[in-house]
Order: structure tokens, then C-alpha cells, then sequence
């Protein structure tokens, strides 16, 4: 069997404002390219996983019932990679709110995130 070479990973954790892990998040990884879409959960322990994603451009987005939602925009994933993307700050609310700055990127490979929600 082939290795998939063209591929990338995705993963990282959840946290309110107190810096609690947040479990059952919904992460959404939309492709720029094509609109397809990944979906994952948090577990337990606030932390998510996305493996073998295509690479390219990516929206991410984090949401839960009872809590603001975030995304993060223009996350590019390159071939092999392995991106960690922690969503801090998953605050409660009914409604979204907006605001932009950079995304907490950390990980095997860094990367940039734009940061809405």
C-alpha cells in the first residue's frame, strides 16, 4: 500500500477562558480549495485529532452548544505536516461574536492562523 504522501494532519486542544478543557467541541476543517469538509469531536480531555487531510488552505472552526464559536482562518497545511491548532478562550455565549487576531499555532511544523469569532 502507498504511503499518502500528499496528505497532512491536524490536531490540538479546547479551553474556556479559565484555561478548562472543553469537552465535545465540533471542529469543523473546511478546504479553501473545494469547500469539502473534516469533522471531529473533542473528547474527554478537550483534545481533537484530523488526520490525513488534504493540504491546502483550511478554515477551522470551533463550536459547542451554550458557547461563542471561533475560526480560524487561512491555515495552510503542507505535505506531511503535522499542525497544532489549540483553540484558547472558547468562551460562553449564545451568540458569536467578531474579532480578529493571530490563532494560537503551535506544534511539529508552526503555522499561521487568522483568528475570528
Amino acid at each position: 500500500m502507498a504511503a499518502q504522501v500528499d496528505r497532512a494532519s491536524l490536531n490540538g486542544t479546547v479551553t474556556d477562558p479559565t484555561g478548562a478543557r472543553v469537552p465535545g467541541v465540533k471542529v469543523e476543517a473546511i478546504l479553501a480549495e473545494n469547500g469539502k469538509q473534516r469533522e471531529a469531536l473533542t473528547n474527554d480531555a478537550g483534545i481533537y485529532a484530523i488526520p490525513t487531510l488534504p493540504v491546502g488552505t483550511y478554515t477551522i472552526s470551533f463550536s459547542r452548544d451554550g458557547f461563542h464559536a471561533l475560526r480560524y482562518d487561512d491555515v495552510e497545511l503542507k505535505v506531511g505536516q503535522t499542525f497544532t491548532l489549540d483553540a484558547a478562550g472558547l468562551g460562553l455565549g449564545l451568540h458569536a461574536g467578531r474579532r480578529q487576531g493571530d490563532g494560537a499555532a503551535a506544534g511539529t511544523q508552526l503555522g499561521r492562523a487568522r483568528r475570528r469569532g
